[in-house]
């Protein structure tokens, strides 16, 4: 309820306002009632508003049933339980994956440290921190962490960063390719 960011950009963080609406639409219902009650005594005006009530809900989740139907996930799972085993589960990977890469590190049994993408390098500017170029967020990561691959799965966001793709192509062999995935071997420089 504080942080109205995440209200627009994730599905589920309104959920806390349906009891506030849902009691706050209880007096307006009984509002719009009395006089509906009062004109006709057969509740007809009652029946025209429950039926219009529950024609709301039966498309609200009609809405919700076809965007979840869209999202298949046994595609990705596959795919992050092949580059698991690409990469033999490492522990030690820099990933560019969709879900700040949790689904890959679950099924893809392997761990590592996310690559931030655009929309977090941008939220990092309005924070006022030190803005970093990718050698030096890739140094600055392989002080402490040694890694040894780079797994790219978001490949959109892959091509908007331009100075990332072309640091890790010029620097770094593929390690593994497909059409959903690429990783790079961080243990060997071109």
């Amino acid at each position: 309820m504080v942080f109205n960011y995440h209200i627009h950009t994730h599905d589920y963080y309104h959920l806390q306002f349906i009891p506030v609406v849902a009691l706050s639409l209880g007096s307006l219902g009984d509002f719009m009632m009395n006089p509906l009650n009062r004109i006709n005594s057969r509740r007809y005006g009652q029946i025209v508003i429950s039926a219009i009530l529950i024609m709301a809900v039966f498309l609200s989740i009609r809405k919700v049933r076809s965007k979840l139907s869209y999202q298949i996930f046994e595609h990705e799972i596959t795919i992050a339980q092949e580059i698991g085993e690409v990469v033999g589960h490492s522990t030690k990977t820099i990933y560019l994956a969709l879900s700040y890469g949790k689904p890959l590190e679950y099924y893809g049994e392997l761990s590592g440290r996310y690559w931030p993408h655009i929309y977090d390098l941008n939220a990092y500017k309005l924070m006022g921190k030190q803005e970093m170029g990718v050698e030096e967020r890739l140094k600055s990561l392989r002080l402490n962490y040694i890694p040894e691959y780079f797994i790219v799965t978001d490949l959109q966001e892959f091509e908007s960063q331009k100075d990332l793709r072309e640091f890790l192509s010029r620097s770094f062999p593929i390690f593994a390719k497909s059409d959903y995935y690429l990783i790079f071997d961080l243990r060997r420089r071109l």
